[in-house]
């Protein structure tokens, strides 16, 4: 009786495809937390959109915008209690706060929230780290500065603009090639 001949099979384990982690960057933008984040509330957004007709999509952005009922339906030729129905509507609601939620996002924290967290940073770090609470009091006091300035300056148009006057030392750095 002839022999048979062994075909050898690959492993069931190996698919053929190549491993993501060869050549996907882990780095790259579009994979980080963030970005994933705004995204996924642009899809929540676009899908609530498909929920609702153009024009009622067009009236809530007009909304979102910070025109009143009667503006509003002036601007897209419908009457002020239409806006006002489709404004408290469910779709309504949730599009607005999709957007709401969309804009603050993309904002970023605002000053406050901002010196909230150096100020608990401050006080987490008073007796464990006391560098880290220094660094951020000195910060705080910064940001203090900087806005005291800046009102300053408004409150008073005409006054000069702060100079600065940088002092280079010839000993220390001389004019080189590209000077």
């Amino acid at each position: 009786m002839p022999r048979q001949k062994v075909i050898e099979h690959p492993d069931e384990d190996d698919t053929g495809l190549q491993d993501p982690d060869e050549f996907l960057d882990r780095a790259h933008p579009e994979n980080d937390q963030y970005m994933q984040g705004v995204e996924h509330i642009q899809r929540q957004i676009m899908h609530q959109t498909t929920l609702l007709r153009s024009k009622q999509v067009q009236i809530l952005k007009s909304v979102f915008a910070g025109n009143n009922f009667i503006e509003t339906g002036r601007l897209h030729g419908t009457a002020a209690t239409t806006v006002s129905r489709l404004v408290k509507s469910e779709n309504g609601q949730r599009l607005l706060n999709l957007l709401q939620y969309h804009l603050k996002l993309i904002e970023g924290p605002n000053e406050a929230q901002r010196r909230n967290m150096l100020w608990r940073m401050a006080q987490a770090d008073e007796k464990l780290d006391p560098k880290t609470a220094i660094k951020a009091l000195a910060e705080l006091n910064k940001m203090h500065y900087q806005t005291k300035q800046l009102d300053q300056a408004l409150t008073t148009p005409n006054a000069p603009a702060a100079q600065v006057h940088i002092h280079i030392d010839q000993n220390l750095m001389p004019r080189g090639n590209l000077d």
